[in-house]
């Protein structure tokens, strides 16, 4: 297959309108092998004069097999330098567009470990979303009011009520400004997801924290502003919407249930829309039986793979924005013969997923697996099997390891002029530690008082942490010595990167 210009796509790419949008990928449907080497070729045009395209010969690639010989596959660890040469440096090293937002790499280990994406492949994402929404309007009451937008808790491209949300890493205060933006409106009818667990952790932020979403609803102030970068709780603050009417009911829900609640709150919503291969958490218990909950395609960090055509039946790959190749799935080093285009797959056969895109992953191995069910015009359409189920929210929530090694470090670096070495260990349950610190004589009588500030610091760092502590739960942090002199100053246990 060459890669040389064809005019008889036209816009199939194109972000236009979702109704230019769905036609495009529908008119692609046709012509799968036409449309896989036009996106190709635009992303190697595109990112030609990069580091990788110059180290790769990108300018010189005519066909798909020049391009399978050139490039090799890459999984995240390999492409980590580059991703972050050009986050720190704002160079061409992997794309020419320089990524707006980094997405956490699926099966990711660090927190810090992410993928980066171009403005012009979050827009593909926008309108694929819009098609699913549309799919969903057609056939359902989704959008007959308004569309609560969770992707900022998921972690998925979405739209989020204040610019910059997603700065807050406490995952409970973010979760905790999406229900307060969003109680003053009555009419929500749909619910964009992302993962189903983002629905069950607005859920506990309802319940946790009802009366004071309500106390600061009412006074459009925003109570937890100090966990905020200011200029976020300044924003936030502003698009509160306090309404004397919806106070008044939202009272009464909670004189008569005890908690709020997602039924509660939107007693008109009709469908919450997810990507059910992203956690096995299932349906919530709690969801009343009138909500239905339908599969809008998968979404991973590095590609929106599938997109709903309808209600859950049909998931077409979105080939007008990523060029995807597979190979079958015990070929743990596929030759470059063995690979197969999106046109060349079969029914009846598992396979791994390879992808190209504009945001400068490059044959990136993918953690998951697709079988075609059918097809579209010409182009199979695929169920996907995700291999890398993300970390779960409520773990996300947790007490981190970066947040108790730093609340300790600012704690120490408070109260000595000389701070004393420690060693941060995991406690007898998770979200739980031991500081153990070098043994001198001035730290000794202070060990209390080290307690205190480390667990001051922790409750400033999570939401979720303060309240438990507010309702009797022990502190996560317990302080004592170590018997031996550490070997280096400041050792820690420390497996993410929460800053990142």
């Amino acid at each position: 297959m060459n890669l040389q210009p064809n005019d008889t796509m036209g816009q199939a790419g194109s972000t236009g309108s979702a109704d230019t949008f769905e036609a495009g990928l529908r008119k692609a449907a046709r012509q799968p092998e036409t449309a896989q080497a036009d996106v190709l070729r635009r992303i190697l045009a595109r990112n030609a004069e990069t580091v990788m395209g110059r180290r790769h010969g990108f300018a010189a690639i005519g066909d798909v097999e020049a391009y399978r010989r050139a490039v090799p596959v890459h999984e995240f660890h390999a492409l980590r330098p580059m991703i972050e040469m050009q986050r720190a440096s704002g160079q061409p090293v992997l794309s020419a567009d320089r990524p707006v937002t980094h997405l956490p790499a699926s099966g990711a280990v660090r927190r810090c470990d992410r993928v980066p994406l171009v403005a012009g492949d979050l827009a593909y994402r926008a309108r694929a979303r819009e098609v699913a929404h549309r799919a969903l309007a057609r056939e359902s009451g989704f959008a007959a009011g308004r569309v609560l937008d969770l992707g900022a808790l998921a972690g998925t491209a979405g739209a989020d009520p204040v610019p910059g949300l997603r700065q807050i890493l406490d995952l409970e205060a973010r979760a905790y400004v999406v229900a307060l933006l969003w109680l003053g409106h009555r009419d929500v009818t749909g619910i964009d997801a992302g993962r189903l667990e983002s629905l069950d952790l607005l859920q506990d932020v309802l319940g946790r924290h009802g009366e004071r979403l309500l106390a600061d609803l009412e006074g459009g102030e925003l109570s937890i502003a100090d966990r905020l970068p200011s200029g976020l709780a300044a924003a936030a603050r502003d698009a509160i919407a306090p309404d004397d009417g919806r106070i008044e009911e939202l009272s009464l829900v909670t004189a008569q249930e005890g908690v709020l609640s997602v039924a509660s709150v939107w007693p008109s919503l009709t469908v919450v829309a997810a990507d059910l291969t992203a956690d096995d958490s299932g349906r919530p218990a709690w969801l009343p039986i009138r909500v239905r909950i339908v599969d809008t395609g998968c979404e991973l960090s590095e590609v929106r793979a599938t997109v709903a055509m309808g209600l859950g039946e049909t998931f077409l790959p979105l080939l007008t924005e990523a060029y995807f190749e597979f190979a079958e799935v015990d070929a743990e080093h596929p030759a470059p013969a063995a690979f197969l285009g999106l046109y060349g797959i079969r029914p009846g056969q598992d396979y791994q997923v390879f992808v190209t895109t504009m945001s400068g992953l490059y044959r990136y191995r993918l953690k998951a697996t697709v079988r075609v069910d059918g097809h579209l015009g010409r182009c199979p359409t695929l169920r996907v099997r995700r291999h890398d189920l993300q970390t779960g929210l409520a773990e996300q929530a947790r007490l981190q390891v970066s947040q108790a090694n730093a609340a300790a470090g600012e704690a120490l670096d408070a109260a000595f002029g000389d701070p004393p070495r420690f060693t941060l260990l995991g406690g007898p349950r998770k979200g739980t530690f031991r500081l153990l610190l070098e043994r001198r004589a001035d730290v000794e009588p202070r060990l209390a008082a080290i307690a205190e500030a480390v667990d001051r610091r922790l409750r400033r760092a999570s939401l979720a942490y303060d309240t438990a502590r507010a309702d009797g739960a022990e502190a996560a942090v317990t302080v004592g010595f170590r018997e031996h002199r550490p070997a280096s100053a400041r050792q820690s246990a420390q497996m993410d990167c929460s800053a990142a």
